[in-house]
Protein backbone atom coordinates (compact mmCIF):
# COMPACT_ATOMS: atom_id res chain seq x y z
CA UNK A 1 0.00 0.00 0.00
CA UNK A 2 3.09 2.45 0.46
CA UNK A 3 4.03 1.42 -2.91
CA UNK A 4 0.64 2.58 -4.16
CA UNK A 5 0.77 5.78 -2.08
CA UNK A 6 4.24 6.98 -3.36
CA UNK A 7 3.35 6.27 -6.73
CA UNK A 8 0.06 8.21 -6.53
CA UNK A 9 2.17 11.03 -4.94
CA UNK A 10 4.70 10.69 -8.05
CA UNK A 11 2.17 11.25 -10.42
CA UNK A 12 0.56 14.49 -8.87
CA UNK A 13 4.41 15.61 -8.57
CA UNK A 14 4.57 15.05 -12.35
CA UNK A 15 1.30 16.06 -13.18
CA UNK A 16 1.88 19.63 -11.15
CA UNK A 17 5.30 20.12 -13.12
CA UNK A 18 3.72 19.58 -16.62
CA UNK A 19 0.76 22.36 -15.74
CA UNK A 20 3.51 24.42 -14.59
CA UNK A 21 5.68 23.74 -18.06
CA UNK A 22 2.13 24.99 -19.58
CA UNK A 23 1.81 27.90 -17.93
CA UNK A 24 5.15 28.59 -18.71
CA UNK A 25 4.83 28.28 -22.78
CA UNK A 26 1.65 30.05 -22.15
CA UNK A 27 2.67 32.75 -20.27
CA UNK A 28 5.90 33.12 -22.39
CA UNK A 29 4.05 33.24 -25.65
CA UNK A 30 1.37 35.94 -24.18
CA UNK A 31 4.34 38.20 -23.10
CA UNK A 32 5.99 38.03 -26.53
CA UNK A 33 3.41 37.53 -28.78
CA UNK A 34 0.78 39.94 -27.49
CA UNK A 35 2.30 42.42 -25.17
CA UNK A 36 5.92 42.44 -27.84
CA UNK A 37 8.11 41.96 -24.58
CA UNK A 38 11.42 40.27 -25.93
CA UNK A 39 11.86 36.68 -26.15
CA UNK A 40 14.43 36.42 -23.26
CA UNK A 41 12.61 38.35 -20.36
CA UNK A 42 9.56 36.65 -21.60
CA UNK A 43 10.45 33.58 -20.95
CA UNK A 44 12.47 34.55 -17.48
CA UNK A 45 9.18 35.93 -16.47
CA UNK A 46 7.21 32.46 -17.47
CA UNK A 47 9.77 30.60 -15.62
CA UNK A 48 9.03 32.54 -12.54
CA UNK A 49 5.41 32.08 -12.83
CA UNK A 50 6.09 28.50 -13.51
CA UNK A 51 8.72 28.38 -10.38
CA UNK A 52 6.20 29.95 -8.41
CA UNK A 53 3.00 27.48 -9.33
CA UNK A 54 5.04 24.57 -8.69
CA UNK A 55 5.92 25.76 -5.28
CA UNK A 56 2.15 26.19 -4.47
CA UNK A 57 0.71 23.22 -6.25
CA UNK A 58 3.79 20.53 -4.33
CA UNK A 59 2.81 22.30 -1.40
CA UNK A 60 -0.74 22.29 -1.54
CA UNK A 61 -1.58 18.49 -3.44
CA UNK A 62 1.41 16.97 -4.06
CA UNK A 63 3.19 16.93 -0.35
CA UNK A 64 0.00 18.94 1.76
CA UNK A 65 2.55 20.57 3.65
CA UNK A 66 1.23 23.76 4.04
CA UNK A 67 3.34 25.32 7.39
CA UNK A 68 6.71 27.02 6.88
CA UNK A 69 5.80 28.07 3.42
CA UNK A 70 8.95 30.68 3.62
CA UNK A 71 11.15 28.21 4.92
CA UNK A 72 10.56 25.96 2.04
CA UNK A 73 10.52 28.39 -0.89
CA UNK A 74 13.61 29.15 0.43
CA UNK A 75 14.71 25.95 -0.03
CA UNK A 76 12.86 25.22 -3.15
CA UNK A 77 14.19 27.67 -5.46
CA UNK A 78 17.62 26.69 -5.32
CA UNK A 79 16.82 22.99 -5.73
CA UNK A 80 14.89 24.00 -8.84
CA UNK A 81 17.42 25.83 -10.04
CA UNK A 82 19.82 23.01 -9.23
CA UNK A 83 17.41 20.45 -11.09
CA UNK A 84 17.29 22.53 -14.37
CA UNK A 85 20.75 23.23 -14.44
CA UNK A 86 21.88 19.38 -14.08
CA UNK A 87 18.80 18.83 -16.49
CA UNK A 88 20.23 21.06 -18.91
CA UNK A 89 24.13 19.88 -18.54
CA UNK A 90 22.84 15.75 -18.58
CA UNK A 91 20.92 16.99 -22.16
CA UNK A 92 24.07 18.79 -23.92
CA UNK A 93 26.46 15.81 -22.91
CA UNK A 94 24.10 13.38 -24.43
CA UNK A 95 23.24 15.37 -26.97
CA UNK A 96 26.74 16.69 -27.67
CA UNK A 97 29.45 14.92 -26.90
CA UNK A 98 27.52 11.41 -27.10
CA UNK A 99 25.99 10.42 -29.88
CA UNK A 100 24.50 6.87 -30.89
CA UNK A 101 24.76 6.58 -34.66
CA UNK A 102 21.49 4.25 -35.09
CA UNK A 103 19.54 5.36 -38.71
CA UNK A 104 16.66 4.71 -36.31
CA UNK A 105 16.80 6.76 -33.94
CA UNK A 106 19.33 9.57 -35.39
CA UNK A 107 16.50 11.65 -36.46
CA UNK A 108 14.68 11.57 -33.04
CA UNK A 109 17.90 11.01 -30.81
CA UNK A 110 17.91 14.16 -29.24
CA UNK A 111 14.03 14.19 -28.88
CA UNK A 112 14.59 11.04 -27.14
CA UNK A 113 17.69 12.05 -24.80
CA UNK A 114 15.28 15.37 -23.35
CA UNK A 115 12.75 12.59 -22.85
CA UNK A 116 14.83 10.21 -20.91
CA UNK A 117 16.96 12.64 -18.59
CA UNK A 118 13.49 14.52 -17.87
CA UNK A 119 12.41 11.36 -16.59
CA UNK A 120 15.32 10.79 -14.57
CA UNK A 121 15.50 14.22 -12.99
CA UNK A 122 11.77 14.01 -12.44
CA UNK A 123 12.49 11.25 -10.35
CA UNK A 124 15.80 13.14 -8.69
CA UNK A 125 13.43 16.40 -7.85
CA UNK A 126 10.76 14.47 -6.63
CA UNK A 127 13.24 13.18 -3.95
CA UNK A 128 14.51 15.84 -3.40
CA UNK A 129 11.97 17.73 -2.97
CA UNK A 130 10.21 15.25 -0.55
CA UNK A 131 13.32 14.27 1.64
CA UNK A 132 14.35 18.03 1.88
CA UNK A 133 11.81 20.74 1.27
CA UNK A 134 8.32 18.88 2.03
CA UNK A 135 10.07 17.17 5.01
Amino acid sequence: MKYIDELAKYTKFVIGGGIGLLINLATTYLLTDIFSIGFRIAYAIGLGVNVGFNFLYHMHFTFRKKDRAVKRLYKFIPLTLSITAINYVLVLIFTELITINLPILSQYYKYIVIILITGFVSVLNYISNKMWVFE
